[in-house]
């Protein structure tokens, strides 16, 4: 178990860095965008607060992400990607059910689908090299 909890946290910074990186340069447009007389910025939540994500081993061929997206926020339901950083295993993206969300209308990039709320996406691992002992 100590394995899949180590792949789900190598995930989980993946998406944090991710997110720390598009946190920078998206939080400095929207301080452009709100850099005038009287903007409330206080409406913008960091990318921590407006996605909140944590992940469960299930058992050692599943992991559980879920995210917790603060009202007024969506993520694009295209950009979910999971990639394993280690070696023992492959995120199998076939098994991968991505919640179809609902089109939005959006200013840059036209009908899209997004996600609201909560959101929960099970990614089935596949062992390129065997499961450690006592991996359940």
């Amino acid at each position: 178990m100590r394995s899949i909890m180590r792949v789900a946290i190598t995930i989980l910074l993946c998406w944090a860095g991710l997110g720390a990186a598009l946190a920078g340069s998206l939080g400095a447009r929207l301080q452009q965008w709100t850099d005038v007389p009287g903007a409330d910025r206080t409406r913008i939540l960091p990318p921590e607060q407006a996605f909140r994500l944590s992940a469960t081993a299930l058992n050692q061929d599943l992991l559980r992400f879920t995210w917790s997206v603060a009202e007024g926020y969506y993520l694009y339901r295209d950009k979910f990607a999971f990639t394993s950083l280690t070696e023992a295993t492959v995120v199998r993206q076939a098994g991968l059910e991505i919640p179809p969300g609902r089109i939005k209308q959006d200013a840059t990039f036209g009908a899209v689908a997004v996600n609201t709320g909560l959101i929960v996406i099970d990614a089935p691992l596949l062992w390129v090299s065997a499961p450690p002992a006592g991996a359940s």
